[in-house]
């Protein structure tokens, strides 16, 4: 069974605490605290070990749908890659990946308010789906379409995902506030099968 790292309820980051601390029995029968390096509150390791895990499981979650996803993808050349995708060449926000593990971190990095809202048992969005071009449907890329709780302000972003090798990808992730492309939101509705962590 896989182990997750505490992370912080309020930002979901990870809280650094050695392993043989959490192993002993009175972590559980005292309250102990540590302070996250990235929002500086002083956080609840109890809570911070069952925020950790319950994050851990649905990235991991997410993590096998995308898997599934991209697997089913062609192989494209950059040049059509680009032009499904729909970037230029001065987008900012493309990045060229080697592996799926590092596509997978950037896009739970990504992700990593959906999940926090997601580990507190509120309804979110977070699904991933193949879009084919209707002009040339062999060229296909994967989309993602997330969007936060309620409490967060529902905010929504979209990442496209185009393959370039048997592990080779690239990602780009628009600016949040071009809004969420149509056909984005289509093929998610679409899909035939559904996503771990989709509410739609």
């Amino acid at each position: 069974m896989a182990t997750y790292a505490p992370r912080c309820p309020h930002c979901a980051s990870s809280i650094d605490v050695p392993e043989s601390f959490l192993s002993k029995i009175k972590f559980w029968t005292h309250k102990s605290t540590a302070n996250c390096t990235a929002c500086s509150r002083t956080v609840d390791l109890h809570q911070a070990t069952v925020m950790g895990d319950a994050f851990g499981r649905w990235a991991d979650h997410f993590s096998q749908d995308l898997r599934k996803t991209v697997d089913e993808l062609p192989i494209l050349k950059n040049v059509e890659a680009r032009r499904v995708i729909g970037t230029k060449v001065h987008d900012e926000d493309v990045r060229l990946l080697s592996s799926f593990e590092a596509l997978s971190s950037t896009v739970l990095r990504q992700a990593r308010q959906v999940l926090r809202d997601k580990s507190h048992g509120e309804e979110v969005l977070l699904d991933a789906a193949v879009l084919r071009d209707p002009a040339s449907p062999q060229e296909a890329i994967a989309v993602i379409l997330g969007r936060s709780a309620v409490s967060s302000g529902q905010r929504e972003w979209e990442a496209l995902i185009a393959r370039l090798g048997k592990s080779e990808y690239v990602a780009y992730f628009p600016p949040i506030a071009t809004g969420v492309e149509q056909r984005v939101r289509e093929a998610i509705r679409d899909k035939k099968w559904p996503g771990r962590l989709a509410s739609v």
